[in-house]
C-alpha cells in the first residue's frame, strides 16, 4: 500500500482511504480507516478528498525590524540577503543609492521586502526617499505596485546597502574574526 501525507493513494480494491487521526479526524467506531471514495463530512465533495495546502507558521515580525534583525528565522539567509542585495546593487546602479525595509505583513521565513533609494530635493534641500520596487521573498520577483501604497505592511527602519553587505558577509564567513575593534 502506498501512503503519502496520510491518505493511501492504492489499495487492493483501489479505493481511496483516509488513515485514522490524519487531517485532525479521529478513528469512528473503531474503524482502522475510513473511506474518502464517497462523501465524508466535512472532509469531501463530488467524491474528491478536500486537501488543505500546509503553510509555514507565521511567527510574528516585530514593526521595527530589519533584516538583521530576522536573519535567524529565513529559511536560507545566505541566499535570500543575496537575492536582496542583487536588488540593492541593481538600484544603486540606476538611482545612486538603495536601502531596504521589511515586510512586516509577511512570513518571518522569507519576508517580503521593499528597496527605496534616497534623494536630495534640489528646491527644500532635505532628503527624501523614494520607493523603486517592493519584492516577493519568497520568489524575489517584483510585487504589484499596490503593495507598495500600504504603508503598514513596512518597517520604518531600512538596512542600506553597506549594511546588508556586511550581513552576508557575516553570514557566509561565521567564524571570521570582526576586522572592527571591540567596542566597549
Amino acid at each position: 500500500m502506498l501512503y503519502q501525507n496520510g491518505v493511501q493513494l492504492r489499495s487492493r480494491d483501489n479505493e481511496r482511504h483516509v488513515q485514522p487521526g490524519s487531517f485532525g479526524d479521529q478513528p469512528r467506531d473503531g474503524d482502522e480507516s475510513r473511506t474518502v471514495a464517497g462523501v465524508v463530512p466535512g472532509r469531501a465533495q463530488a467524491g474528491r478528498p478536500t486537501l488543505m495546502a500546509r503553510r509555514g507558521s507565521l511567527d510574528a515580525i516585530a514593526d521595527d525590524s530589519t533584516i538583521a534583525d530576522i536573519v535567524d528565522q529565513l529559511d536560507k539567509p545566505v541566499e535570500y540577503v543575496r537575492r536582496v542585495l542583487e536588488k540593492l546593487e541593481h538600484c544603486r546602479r540606476v538611482h545612486g543609492d538603495a536601502q531596504v525595509r521589511v515586510g512586516v505583513r509577511s512570513r518571518s521565513q522569507c519576508p517580503n521586502y521593499l528597496i527605496e533609494y534616497p534623494y536630495e530635493d534640489r528646491k527644500t534641500r532635505k532628503t527624501v526617499v523614494h520607493p523603486d520596487a517592493a519584492y516577493s521573498g519568497s520568489t524575489h520577483r517584483e510585487l504589484a505596485p499596490r503593495h507598495i501604497e500600504d504603508e503598514k505592511n513596512w518597517s520604518p527602519e531600512e538596512m542600506n546597502i553597506t549594511a546588508v553587505a556586511a550581513l552576508i558577509g557575516r553570514l557566509r564567513h561565521p567564524n571570521t574574526a570582526s576586522r572592527l575593534p571591540d567596542e566597549d
